[in-house]
């Protein structure tokens, strides 16, 4: 079982999936309202994209960053929409601008202390 280090944006996120092999990356892209559409509708499908792309990973455990509110948008989809996939989350932080490294390397520490605060 691996760990998802979710960043979260207003156009886009990236999935870090955490495993002893390595880490892998994925990008759901949000195309942004077409002319004559209500932006919320595209925000929720490009949150469903994302619930559903998770769906797919096999990992139990998410930790969900990003700057603004993207990310707590997100949660209260999902926990409107997909309420058995919040069980999922240990937690999920305000963080500006950050690199994928810096983004992988947060969301290590956050996975090790924890597990070591669970006793996993």
């Amino acid at each position: 079982m691996s760990s998802l280090v979710i960043w979260i944006e207003k156009q886009e996120s990236k999935i870090f999936q955490l495993n002893p092999e390595g880490v892998s990356k994925t990008k759901v892209t949000y195309e942004g309202p077409h002319h004559g559409q209500d932006p919320k509708l595209d925000e929720e499908k490009f949150y469903s994209e994302l619930a559903h792309k998770l769906q797919t990973m096999n990992s139990n455990e998410w930790f969900i960053m990003g700057p603004g509110l993207a990310k707590d948008h997100f949660i209260h989809y999902l926990a409107k929409h997909h309420s058995h996939m919040t069980d999922n989350i240990r937690g999920s932080a305000k963080k500006d601008i950050m690199t994928d490294n810096q983004i992988i390397q947060e969301g290590a520490l956050f996975f090790r202390h924890a597990h070591v605060f669970s006793g996993t």
